[in-house]
């Protein structure tokens, strides 16, 4: 008796897979199929934790599962019963899971909820769901008021609790509030409610509370300001900042070994930087206006001894100590009597202006701007970020 052997062939091609079943060592059917379909129908035979092992060598968990658990197929209903048993096998074993991962599966969730688009009915039912589930979970005591804080946030975000009628809801709400903390003394909660409060009031409100705080409360007192201040200043590392204004005027001049006599000058002003007594810094400029504003425009001082930094070439400086405000004043006549030379002098034949300026008034259309169009409002915000 002939013994009948049945037998599938499969061939592998570039394209795709031959399948050829064979009977007695005769072909009966041939077929083309895909390699994803072989794979597949070969699934069935397969470990599911060497699949679970070779799906893991080339990808993450992230990686395999996020395309799955984003796919459409969710709003079908079709996992739900999968996503709700994934959700009870995690919060069912926290110490397995950790604490973190529970924590982020709940905030995850409540932030995804969004109870406007829920009957009255259902929005309660999810809401007694998610409290069984944190009743019936062993979190630690901390943990667990801080989870909860967390899920009530993120349901607020959600939902205007109160719709329109607000005001008159939350009023003695925050009144209870306040009684509470007040009568246990937990300054903590009064001074976050203040803070919370204050932000969002209207300011001609949170000065009415505070005036009877205030009101007798000097906020700010300069000392007795030499002539011709036009700032004063006083950083928070103890550092004052006085600007003394110098008007056109003629003044005597020493050029090396010569003297000039009642050389024209422009309108000036000179910045000092003060710590202690000691001078840490000083720059000197040059203006047109007559008065000073925000916007006026400063230029370069046109003789010598001024750095194209502004700051002066004084070596002196820090020999003079700053024992009363009032001589600051005096430094201005002390840098314009001192000796000049060519020292960053940026024209040409320095002996020749002050000979042409003598008994004469400097004419201030010869001033040269500083590079950017600099303003005596941006000269006095760069002195925020100068160093000694």
């Amino acid at each position: 008796m002939t013994q009948t052997v049945n037998e599938v062939h499969i061939q592998l091609k570039e394209h795709g897979t031959v399948v050829n079943n064979l009977w007695n060592g005769m072909s009966v059917s041939r077929n083309y199929i895909s390699p994803t379909d072989l794979a597949l129908s070969m699934l069935d035979i397969l470990e599911d934790s060497e699949i679970i092992r070779h799906l893991l060598s080339t990808n993450t968990l992230v990686e395999l599962f996020t395309p799955y658990l984003e796919a459409d197929s969710w709003d079908t209903g079709e996992h739900e019963e999968d996503l709700i048993q994934i959700i009870d096998m995690i919060t069912g074993n926290v110490p397995d899971y950790g604490e973190k991962a529970v924590k982020l599966l709940f905030t995850q969730l409540s932030s995804r909820f969004n109870p406007m688009e829920l009957s009255v009915q259902e929005t309660n039912k999810i809401l007694k769901v998610f409290i069984d589930k944190f009743s019936r979970t062993n979190f630690s005591g901390e943990y667990e008021y801080t989870l909860l804080i967390d899920l009530f946030c993120k349901i607020l975000e959600k939902v205007n609790l109160l719709g329109d009628r607000s005001v008159p809801f939350l009023s003695p709400i925050l009144r209870k509030i306040y009684q509470q903390a007040n009568f246990l003394d937990d300054k903590e909660i009064i001074n976050s409610l203040f803070e919370v409060t204050a932000s969002k009031a209207d300011k001609s409100a949170v000065l009415r509370v505070l005036e009877p705080y205030i009101k007798k409360e000097r906020v700010c007192s300069s000392p007795l300001l030499p002539k011709n201040c036009f700032i004063y200043q006083e950083m928070l590392d103890g550092t004052v900042l006085v600007g003394i204004e110098v008007e056109a005027q003629r003044f005597d001049v020493k050029y090396h070994r010569r003297d000039f006599k009642q050389v024209g000058h422009p309108n000036m002003l000179f910045l000092f930087k003060i710590r202690g007594q000691e001078v840490l810094m000083s720059q000197l400029v040059c203006i047109k206006d007559k008065l000073l504003k925000p916007t006026t425009q400063l230029y370069r001082y046109p003789f010598s001894n001024v750095f194209k930094s502004l700051s002066c070439c004084w070596p002196d400086l820090q020999s003079y100590k700053v024992k009363d405000l009032s001589m600051v004043g005096t430094l201005p006549y002390a840098f314009i009597n001192s000796p000049n030379n060519d020292h960053a002098y940026f024209g040409e034949n320095l002996g020749e202006k002050f000979y042409f300026l003598q008994d004469n008034d400097f004419n201030h259309e010869d001033l040269t701007p500083i590079e950017d169009g600099l303003t005596l409002s941006d000269w006095l915000e760069l002195q925020k970020f100068e160093k000694k």
